[in-house]
């Protein structure tokens, strides 16, 4: 079983394939398994890793040594950036992160930028770039963090039913979680502390928007049509702050589109990846603005 201690912490990780190295990203209440299919796709052409973050899957939970943040789950990440170290070269490698995975996949690209070759931020939630803007981007953030509070509610009352039925169905719509399997349900409601954990990390992180316009790595911004509004706008500045950015948006799509729209969100990524393997790419020029393209829900696989 293939383990890396990061900080006294196992953490459990897949590899397949050969090849330059893609670096898969879950999201929350989640593990590196959502990734399985585009892992199929991926490794006839590319070495693929895809670990579970603190507490998921088969990692050990978050040690307790403070509060949980963006940089200690991309210390996760960085373990697979020095992996391809050598005296004389240093490969760069793919990263893609959907979600909470997203927004740890941003952090990585700030601490690392010249060690990543693209980058593919299926709607990062990084809640906190909200918080310095205007009203409506506010009232957005503290729209989220009434999410959030339900969930650290749960936590502390153990009415965890509840909370994960308020965080389902924020992301997904109401009623998806009473549509939900029973043993779909059971499995979410012990994940609670975990996602609590998760959205202290992104709502507390003290990055800020203007740190992002100094990478230049070529970046794709995935986001569903019908997602909440809140990642849509977080996709919004984000598209307007990366200066090697393109923004393309899954018709019908929700929050969980590499879920529920595989065929089209692992093509957009296969598409990216191609465009920039084994190619150097040069920092563009500040003032270009970034592409938005829609993806159609019916468009053939």
């Amino acid at each position: 079983m293939p383990m890396i201690t990061i900080n006294d912490t196992e953490i459990f990780y897949r590899s397949r394939g050969q090849g330059e190295t893609v670096l898969l990203l879950h999201s929350s209440a989640s593990t590196g398994g959502q990734w399985t299919g585009l892992c199929d796709q991926l490794s006839s052409r590319f070495h693929v890793v895809a670990p579970d973050f603190h507490g998921y899957g088969q990692s050990a939970p978050w040690c307790g040594r403070g509060a949980l943040s963006l940089r200690d789950e991309a210390r996760i990440a960085a373990h697979f950036l020095k992996a391809h170290d050598s005296p004389s070269r240093r490969q760069p490698i793919h990263v893609v992160g959907h979600s909470f995975g997203g927004a740890v996949a941003l952090r990585l690209a700030a601490s690392y930028p010249h060690r990543i070759r693209s980058l593919t931020l299926v709607e990062p939630v990084c809640f906190y770039v909200l918080r310095g803007q205007g009203l409506q981007d506010r009232q957005l953030f503290s729209e989220i963090h009434s999410v959030a509070a339900a969930m650290s509610v749960a936590a502390v009352t153990g009415d965890y039913c509840t909370g994960m039925a308020h965080f389902v169905d924020y992301w997904n719509g109401p009623g998806t979680w009473e549509a939900l399997p029973e043993k779909s349900r059971r499995h979410l409601r012990q994940l609670v502390t975990r996602v609590v954990l998760n959205f202290q990390a992104t709502l507390n992180e003290h990055s800020c928007l203007s740190d992002y316009r100094s990478i230049a790595i070529p970046t794709l911004l995935l986001h569903g049509s019908q997602s909440p509004r809140v990642t849509r706008r977080i996709t919004e500045l984000l598209a307007r702050t990366l200066p090697h950015c393109q923004v393309k948006s899954i018709q019908g799509a929700n929050h969980m589109l590499p879920i529920t729209h595989p065929d089209h969100v692992n093509r957009e990524i296969m598409a990216q990846l191609t465009q920039h393997q084994s190619r150097p790419f040069a920092a563009p020029q500040a003032d270009i603005a970034p592409q938005v393209d829609a993806v159609p829900q019916g468009r053939a696989a």
